[in-house]
């Protein structure tokens, strides 16, 4: 898919932009703090309705304004077009539309626009909370599976109402046999959130363990593993026991964890086992790259992780999705600086790409657009 054009008003510290984009990449260069995140941040919100910088909406408003607009005009194969609209007021009002269409909710996979993004701490990703990579999970499922989105609301209104119980419960104000529906629910939701998140760990494991291989010289393998709280800490879900989850059964499983936890959770007053309760773990040679990873190692996963996921994208839609780089490329060496670049074009996946200096990109993008960010403007520039 491309991002052909956009739209940008009020966002960040852009008044007015109006850009035309390289179907190959797009490298913005620029001093620091001239806006080139804030560019890519307006993409991202085009494809997630939210900040990558987990910062509310309205700290996006340009300052002294009442709101923002963007829009962006995507070509997805088949030569069909999506205009994807996004208008935010400060009261909180949020609007999308799809070619004039108004929409409640996140495009299905055969819209709008799919990304995969590299930030400068994607590797604290690794040593991150188990919250914030279910975010990741979350996040990355979504943008190819809009039942996954149905069942994590789903999945929240019952959590929430059943905790609600618990309380009630150790209050005196309730009584156990109230449990009993939202039980039912939430093992019956939860389950399945479970089971798209274990499919997509089950597909990118080979590919990222492929990639990671090579971008280490076969010196390091990485397996990714699905920590399952209905299992216990010590039980995880990889690449290699996929025979495993069938015969265990999830649902199963997560029913027996709830009546076992019964009176824990109602003297803490909180679900202490689902999937909002679930992680994912990732081994270097069988060491758990979390404690005992270096940064370089952590950094290598992500890299691994998002190629992996890119190219799941690209085997999925049928298309590959588009490529979000933020001052990344100097934190790599150059041999895996030159890795990422190559398999972004032999994939022929549109990338946005931003760094300080142009020339540190001339050798490996031929064909490439830059554009000088300065100053709340963005003009293309000829690199001679």
């Amino acid at each position: 898919m491309i991002l052909k054009k956009l739209k940008i008003k009020d966002f960040c510290n852009y008044k007015n932009i109006d850009l035309e984009f390289n179907p190959a990449s797009n490298v913005f260069f620029g001093d620091n703090g001239t806006g080139k995140t804030n560019l890519l941040e307006a993409i991202y919100f085009l494809a997630f309705l939210r900040s990558q910088r987990a910062c509310k909406d309205g700290e996006l408003i340009h300052w002294g304004k009442q709101g923002f607009y963007l829009r962006g005009e995507v070509e997805r194969k088949g030569n069909f077009f999506h205009c994807i609209e996004i208008s935010l007021y400060r009261e909180g009002n949020k609007k999308l539309r799809i070619n004039s269409k108004v929409r409640m909710k996140l495009p299905p996979a055969e819209e709008g626009l799919k990304i995969v993004g590299f930030y400068p701490d994607d590797s604290l990703l690794i040593s991150a909370t188990p919250l914030s990579r279910r975010r990741f999970l979350n996040l990355e499922i979504s943008q190819i599976d809009g039942v996954y989105r149905s069942y994590l609301r789903q999945y929240q209104g019952i959590l929430t109402q059943r905790n609600l119980a618990l309380k009630r419960v150790r209050s005196k104000k309730g009584f156990l046999d109230d449990l009993l529906p939202w039980d039912e629910q939430v093992v019956r939701v939860g389950a399945r959130i479970i089971e798209k998140r274990l499919s997509l760990i089950e597909e990118i494991c080979p590919i990222a363990r492929k990639i990671h291989g090579f971008l280490t010289g076969g010196r390091e393998d990485l397996t990714i593993g699905y920590v399952n709280s209905s299992m216990g800490e010590g039980f995880r879900y990889g690449s290699s026991n996929t025979s495993e989850r069938s015969n265990l059964g999830l649902a199963d499983k997560f029913s027996q964890s709830v009546c076992r936890l019964r009176e824990r959770e109602v003297s803490m007053g909180m679900t202490l086992v689902g999937p909002h309760r679930d992680d994912i773990t990732f081994f270097i040679n069988n060491i758990n790259a979390s404690i005992f990873g270096s940064h370089a190692q952590k950094r290598t996963i992500v890299i691994s992780l998002k190629l992996a996921l890119a190219e799941l994208l690209e085997k999925i839609l049928g298309e590959p999705p588009a490529i979000l780089l933020d001052d990344v490329l100097s934190e790599l060496d150059e041999k895996r600086r030159d890795m990422l670049l190559d398999f972004l074009q032999s994939h022929k996946m549109q990338c946005f790409i931003t760094g300080t200096n142009a020339e540190q990109f001339r050798s490996n993008l031929k064909k490439a657009t830059f554009f000088e960010v300065s100053g709340g403007t963005i003009a293309p520039q000829t690199i001679g």
